[in-house]
């Protein structure tokens, strides 16, 4: 990936985005912030985006993985508040 990958990130609030675009100024990516948790139908907001990375509450299953807007993306998910590690999908 390189610096103008478009990255789709589901699930976000106002406190991550300050800090995502704060930990991305250094690497100049294209960040989508989606307020909206990943759903079926929330999956064509990532239309365009290289990228889809979820929050850990949102529900990854096969509708929403063979959703058209979301054939051949990377994934990335959210590490948890709870959590000191970030699981890959």
């Amino acid at each position: 990936m390189n610096a103008a990958t478009r990255i789709a990130i589901y699930g976000t609030r106002a406190y991550d985005r300050q800090s995502l675009e704060a930990a991305n100024d250094a690497h100049g990516f294209d960040l989508t912030f989606i307020e909206a948790p990943l759903t079926a139908l929330s999956a064509k907001l990532a239309t365009g985006c290289r990228v889809a990375c979820v929050f850990v509450n949102d529900v990854v299953d096969r509708e929403v993985l063979h959703s058209t807007h979301l054939q051949k993306r990377a994934w990335g998910s959210w590490p948890c508040a709870a959590q000191d590690t970030t699981m890959s999908i």
